[in-house]
């Protein structure tokens, strides 16, 4: 896929990201919720002290709280790389002239056809589609940032 289609999809695909970042949070919430309810479990030993294991409840606890912070961890970074993801489109649209900024803004966030946004601004479809190309290669290295 060119770098081109990639930014475009990711421009398609701003509003669900944005969705997805919010979703991931509230999952985040949820399982520390439940992590809470888990870690106030206390265990009291009416033995000597010692450091080996040998209850399979003990066991259990230990490799459920093991596993939520995995799942958290996991979680906490997808939510940070369609954090990035999103505000490398912020940065980029707001580097875009103001009419390329409007086009862009109207194409995929709003999602109105070439035909309408020509409409709306007096221009025509063709002048639509240039504009908009321009605004999107001048976004790819902005976004896809190689080194």
């Amino acid at each position: 896929m060119s770098d081109y289609k990639k930014v475009e999809e990711m421009l398609k695909n701003y509003k669900k990201t944005q969705a997805e970042i919010s979703n991931i949070q509230l999952e985040i919430d949820e399982i520390k919720s439940n992590y809470v309810g888990i870690s106030a479990i206390s265990y009291e030993e009416r033995t000597g002290a010692t450091n080996k294991f040998n209850s399979n409840v003990e066991n259990e606890v230990i490799h459920r709280i093991e596993n939520i912070d995995v799942q958290i961890e996991t979680l906490e970074k997808m939510k940070l790389s369609k954090s990035i993801e999103i505000q490398k489109i912020d940065n980029a649209i707001g580097s875009l002239l103001e009419r390329q900024a409007k086009i862009i803004e109207m194409k995929y966030f709003s999602g109105l056809s070439n035909k309408e946004i020509a409409r709306q601004l007096d221009l025509t479809e063709q002048t639509i589609c240039d504009i908009k190309s321009k605004a999107i290669n001048s976004m790819v290295n902005l976004i896809l940032i190689k080194y």
